[in-house]
C-alpha cells in the first residue's frame, strides 16, 4: 500500500536531487536499525522483520496535569465510569455513533465518561446525569479511576489503559488498531473486540458487561499492569541510542 501510494513521489525528488530510485517504502523510512517503542507483553513480532530493532517498551507521553474539578465530581459521584473514545478517529455520523456507544452504557447499567475526540460525540448533546462529556484529558491520570476503557485501539491509548490496570474493549478502525484489537485480548485482559463497522448498542453492551464482571479478567489487568510499571522504556532506549546507534 506504502509502495503504491508513495514511492513514485520519493522517488521523484530523489530524482531531482540525483539519487538512486527506492524500490522499498518501509526499508527507505526506517533505516537500518529501529527502536520499537511497544510492550513485548503485547507486541508479538513477526519473524520475516529484516531490520535490526530494539524492543524498548512503550515511551509514554508525560500528562500529569490534574483533572477539571467537574470532573474528578463526576466521577467521585457514583460507581466508576467506563470511559468511552475513538481518540483522532473521525466519525461520518457523530450523532448515530453517540447514541450506539451512550446506549450500550445504559443497556450495561454503567455511568460513561464520553471522550468527545475528533468523532465530535456527544457535543452538544444533552445525555443525562450519567453520561459526561470530557474533551482532553490526561489519560494516564484518567484511566485508572475507571471501571472499563473503551477506545479505538490505537497503540497509545492500548498502552496507557494497560497501564491502569482496567479492561479494555476495543473497537478498531484502521491499520495497526487491528493488531491490537487481536493481540490484547489474547492475554485476557478484554473481551473480543468489536470491528467499528459491525458496532452496535447491543454487542457493545455485551462486551462492557464482560469487562466489568469477570474477576479474572479483572485480575489480569492488574498482573500486566504490575509488570508494565517495572519497564524503563526511556532508559532503556537511551542505552540503546548510546550503545548501538553511535557506535
Amino acid at each position: 500500500m506504502f509502495n503504491v501510494s508513495y514511492r513514485a513521489v520519493i522517488n521523484n525528488y530523489r530524482k531531482n536531487l540525483g539519487l538512486p530510485p527506492v524500490q522499498d517504502c518501509w526499508e527507505h523510512i526506517l533505516g537500518e536499525k529501529i527502536l520499537l517503542a511497544c510492550d513485548s507483553e503485547y507486541s508479538i513480532l513477526p519473524s520475516d522483520i529484516k531490520q535490526k530493532y530494539y524492543h524498548t517498551g512503550y515511551l509514554p507521553i508525560f500528562q500529569n496535569d490534574d483533572l477539571d474539578d467537574d470532573l474528578v465530581q463526576f466521577i467521585n459521584s457514583g460507581p466508576k465510569p467506563i470511559y468511552i473514545g475513538f481518540g483522532s478517529m473521525g466519525a461520518s455520523e457523530p450523532e448515530k455513533t453517540t447514541r450506539i456507544v451512550v446506549e450500550a452504557a445504559k443497556l450495561a447499567g454503567q455511568r460513561v465518561l464520553l471522550a468527545s475526540g475528533l468523532a465530535n460525540l456527544g457535543v452538544d448533546r444533552e445525555l443525562g446525569q450519567n453520561c459526561y462529556v470530557v474533551g482532553k484529558s490526561s489519560h494516564p491520570r484518567l484511566f485508572p479511576e475507571m471501571a472499563a476503557i473503551v477506545h479505538h485501539g490505537g497503540s497509545g491509548t492500548t498502552a496507557t489503559a494497560a497501564r491502569a490496570g482496567v479492561p479494555q474493549v476495543i473497537i478498531p478502525h484502521m491499520t495497526d488498531q487491528y493488531y491490537f484489537a487481536e493481540q490484547v485480548p489474547r492475554l485476557g485482559v478484554a473481551p473480543e473486540s468489536i470491528w467499528r463497522t459491525n458496532l452496535t448498542s447491543k454487542n457493545l453492551a455485551a462486551a462492557i458487561e464482560i469487562a466489568v464482571s469477570d474477576e479474572r479478567m479483572i485480575q489480569k489487568c492488574k498482573e500486566l499492569a504490575g509488570k508494565l510499571a517495572d519497564h524503563d522504556s526511556y532508559k532503556l532506549a537511551e542505552k540503546y541510542i548510546i550503545e548501538d546507534f553511535m557506535a
